[in-house]
């Protein structure tokens, strides 16, 4: 099975080649195709975080290394916009997949029409754990706030053109955007049983 996007990218830092190697065979065993964006830790980030007050209730509870993750997602996310491409999936570093390939068609099969966006990975802790209880079908319009995590999300031409107009209006993490804009007219959906974790869910 191939994953039904345009571009599918795996973001990995180069500094980290035992991460990116570890991804690519959890890739390559699904058979999947996707692109390398393979980055570097940018000074910068840290300058950025430097320049504010650690007691600000936005910048102040970043750290260099989440700035720095939005700047490359950011860029994957406007190249892709100004490119024309209809669909873009980014996958972070550390992330691991369900291996039943059957529950991955079934879901895929059954997208809802209006997404605007997919997080495929999504379980981050009890709260969002509590969440799939209730779930039924495929696929679950989020409805919570303050569903962290970027590890695995999938944007159609609408949510990358609402990412890039947030970005570029607060520099910030991925993950933010993703947690609190339900309420903004983008369709989010998450899966009804974790497709994808984080490594450390899985020690």
């Amino acid at each position: 099975m191939q994953l039904p996007f345009e571009e599918t990218y795996l973001l990995n830092l180069v500094e980290r080649p035992d991460k990116y190697e570890r991804m690519r065979k959890r890739i390559d065993y699904m058979g999947w195709e996707v692109k390398d964006f393979r980055a570097v830790k940018h000074p910068v980030s840290d300058l950025l975080v430097n320049m504010f007050d650690p007691n600000d209730d936005l910048i102040g509870v970043f750290s260099g290394n989440e700035l720095n993750c939005a700047r490359e997602q950011y860029t994957i996310i406007k190249s892709a916009y100004l490119r024309g491409v209809e669909t873009v999936a980014i996958m972070e570093d550390d992330i691991s997949f369900y291996k039943d390939m059957s529950v991955w068609d079934e879901h895929f099969a059954n997208l809802p029409e209006d997404w605007d966006i997919l997080r495929i990975n999504t379980l981050r802790g009890k709260a969002v754990q509590d969440c799939f209880k209730d779930y039924d079908g495929f696929w679950k319009k989020q409805e919570t706030l303050g569903l962290y995590g970027a590890g695995f999300y999938v944007m159609n031409r609408k949510a990358m053109k609402y990412i890039i107009d947030s970005m570029d209006d607060v520099y910030q993490p991925i993950d933010n955007i993703l947690a609190f804009n339900v309420n903004d007219g983008i369709n989010i959906y998450i899966p009804n049983m974790p497709l994808s974790l984080c490594f450390y869910y899985l020690k």
